[in-house]
């Protein structure tokens, strides 16, 4: 290498600054968790399924917002399925009950 670097066949390697590493640091990490993110939500689909509770017959993402409130809902011992269907969020096109 000192050889190589004595002749000129190589060039300085480039070290960004400290703010471009910690923002790809931060980025790394970002994607890092956004990809480990997609086996947690389909645990999350299994437990539902297993438990008979069929959200993704009428829901489409169990991580959206009418989800959460449902499943929240579920979970503080809510089970009437009127009282579910209303916590729809407005953009919400399927309707959960008819």
């Amino acid at each position: 290498m000192q050889t190589l670097h004595s002749y000129g066949l190589l060039a300085a390697s480039f070290r960004p600054d400290a703010d471009l590493v910690a923002l790809r640091t931060l980025l790394r990490h970002r994607a890092q968790l956004l990809e480990h993110r997609a086996p947690h939500v389909l645990h999350m689909q299994q437990a539902l399924l297993q438990m008979n509770i069929q959200l993704s017959q009428a829901l489409s993402d169990v991580t959206g917002i009418t989800e959460q409130r449902i499943i929240r809902a579920i979970v503080a011992g809510e089970r009437d399925p009127h009282t579910l269907a209303a916590l729809r969020n407005y953009r919400c096109k399927i309707d959960v009950l008819p």
